[in-house]
């Protein structure tokens, strides 16, 4: 195994020296006219998939170059176990991954943290190893690719996907980074045998190469879905976001509108009953009513990895804010000399402690429970207001004169303002009609007797969300008292079966695939408007999400009934109550991995292969 080990390293030291060299240039070049550790998120997600390509890339040459006919034998067929071979060229190669990959990386962090005053937090260092951890699974996704028996191996990028892409802290993807590493090289060695056309003989090495091929499909399957019926609908020119005129009450329809018009919307239905309407709706002409949903406020975690909504920006035109995780103040630079000048807290420069949260700036300076606005003279902020400890500020507040409105996860607050720094006086507050998540828009006018806040529901349908594709019409008057006017229903623009379809095709899988991001620590506004795991479900999606399984269990026992009739086919029985569980997407799985028409021509074809080399 060692000099197998050692072959391997001595085989790509050259090319792994020449990309060492070129990266570990290309970030000091990068790093003279840039800051690369402030980049935005889609910045640090487009440069960690180069880095995967990379990964990938090595894999589909080095593995490539074994596929060939005779030198695949030619490795196998070494007096070694083949987890020594496997161990041996997995070893070598995230070896060289480290020292093209992680030692520049490492290098242009310290280098930044000593001979910079640029902000370098823990989560900088954790970032270094989890690229090379993703590089890593990147080359085991290129070698299960290479090795697999089907196409349909490049499903197996849908692993890492589902386990790692979500918004948490460095040091819980780094973790997250091991039991994902541990099974894609569980998943490729399955293949790594000398006859790759052969189908896994245990229940466990099944379930692994499986696990990849259901998790693909199940993702693949329902948005391949509905983008064929979106195409559809586009080339037919049905597509209701691209009418001119999209169907009456519709959610495109309310998408389009304007405040003013949702509100006399509201008042116009039938139901409504309220003899002051005919003049609230003339008045309307006569105020700017204001939209209050652009959209939510994601606040980060401590250490989270990715920069999105990082607090950064300048101040008094040559001073740079950044926010330090490590000791979670402000970091204040002078842009002229790049010289750190202050380190500011909740109080100011003078204050020693640190924020409690990761601030979120939206023109104010949003904490979870506390709206702040800071003086740029003298460097220290002002709380203007503050909600419950169960409560959160979820969306960027809109100021409108001499009112300022708010939305938490649970209400629409209006506070009186009196000056940029004096702090806010509530007014009112409206509680919001259904979950935060399901609201498509919120809509306020000022009126002579009180004030009209419309509720617009309907996006959060493919969650099932209760109440979904509702406006209510709420009208608070001067004495803060309120009241329903009206509700109505808003159709949405696709049938509950395709826009639930990710749902009834699996209910199983559905769950798994969201339990990641339920385990890892999450953002704020994740815990506060994900769907709960069992969310309300119509009749008919239920019977959809019966019939589906019940037909993926059926196809399963009459795909092995057939099987069985052929010597050499052995499916075994467990997977008829895997797609019984599992659904479609576990049939599916099962049909490729035990192909019927080419499952006598493999074993045929890999026989031919062995003479050849012999």
């Amino acid at each position: 195994m060692r000099d197998l080990f050692f072959s391997e390293c001595r085989r790509y030291r050259r090319p792994a020296l020449i990309f060492f060299v070129a990266h570990l240039m290309l970030l000091v070049l990068f790093g003279r006219v840039n800051d690369p550790l402030a980049q935005a998120w889609l910045v640090q997600a487009v440069i960690l998939g180069a880095y995967a390509l990379g990964g990938l890339g090595f894999a589909l040459h080095q593995i490539g170059s074994y596929r060939q006919p005779g030198r695949w034998l030619w490795l196998m067929h070494r007096p070694l176990p083949r987890s020594a071979i496997f161990g041996a060229i997995t070893v070598a190669s995230a070896t060289m991954i480290a020292l093209a990959v992680g030692v520049p990386l490492l290098l242009a962090v310290l280098g930044t943290e000593w001979f910079s005053e640029r902000t370098v937090d823990l989560r900088h260092y954790v970032m270094v190893a989890y690229v090379v951890m993703i590089v890593i699974m990147a080359w085991l996704t290129g070698a299960a690719i290479m090795l697999g028996a089907s196409r349909c191996a490049v499903l197996v990028v849908a692993l890492p996907w589902v386990m790692l892409m979500h918004e948490s802290t460095a040091i819980a993807l780094l973790a997250m980074c091991v039991p994902c590493l541990v099974l894609m090289a569980a998943v490729v060695y399955t293949s790594f045998q000398p006859n790759r056309a052969k189908a896994p003989a245990t229940g466990i090495a099944t379930m692994l190469a499986a696990l990849p091929l259901v998790l693909g499909l199940y993702l693949l399957a329902p948005g391949g879905v509905q983008f064929a019926v979106q195409l559809g609908a586009m080339t037919a020119g049905m597509h209701p976001q691209q009418m001119l005129q999209p169907p009456a009450d519709s959610d495109s329809d309310l998408r389009l509108l304007d405040s003013r018009d949702v509100l006399r919307r509201g008042l116009q239905s039938a139901a409504s009953g309220e003899a002051r309407a005919d003049r609230w709706r003339s008045e309307l002409a006569r105020v700017t009513p204001q939209k209050i949903m652009p959209g939510w406020i994601g606040y980060a975690l401590p250490q989270q990895l990715s920069n999105k909504n990082m607090p950064r920006g300048k101040i008094n035109d040559n001073q740079l804010f950044s926010f330090n995780h490590d000791t979670m103040r402000f970091d204040l630079t002078d842009l002229r000399t790049g010289v750190a000048t202050a380190s500011v807290g909740p109080g100011g420069p003078r204050d020693t402690t640190g924020f409690p949260a990761v601030p979120a700036l939206t023109g104010k300076m949003m904490l979870p429970h506390a709206m702040l606005d800071i003086d740029t003279r003298t460097l220290t902020f002002a709380t203007l207001a503050t909600l419950p400890a169960n409560e959160i500020f979820m969306v960027r507040p809109v100021v409108a004169v001499d009112t300022a409105y708010a939305v938490s996860n649970q209400r629409l607050i209006a506070y009186r303002t009196a000056g940029s720094q004096a702090p806010y006086q509530e007014l009112y507050s409206v509680p919001l009609d259904g979950p935060l998540s399901d609201m498509a828009r919120i809509d306020v006018a000022r009126l002579s007797d009180g004030v009209l806040a419309s509720f617009t529901g309907g996006r959060d349908r493919s969650h099932g969300a209760a109440n979904a594709g509702r406006q209510t019409l709420v009208f608070v008057a001067a004495d803060g008292k309120r009241h329903t006017i009206a509700t109505r229903e808003i159709k949405p623009d696709y049938p509950p079966l395709l826009d639930q379809i990710d749902w009834w095709m699996s209910p199983v899988l559905e769950a798994v695939t969201a339990l990641p991001a339920r385990i890892l620590p999450g953002t704020a506004s994740a815990d506060h408007l994900a769907a709960p795991l069992m969310p309300q479900r119509s009749g008919q999606i239920w019977t959809a999400a019966v019939l589906s399984n019940l037909l993926a269990a059926t196809g399963a026992w009459l795909w092995r009934r057939r099987a069985l009739r052929q010597p050499g086919h052995a499916i075994g029985a467990g997977w008829l109550p895997a797609c019984l569980v599992f659904g479609l997407p576990c049939l599916a799985a099962m049909m490729i991995m035990y192909p019927h028409r080419s499952a006598s021509r493999a074993p045929a074809k890999a026989t031919a292969q062995q003479v050849v080399a012999v």
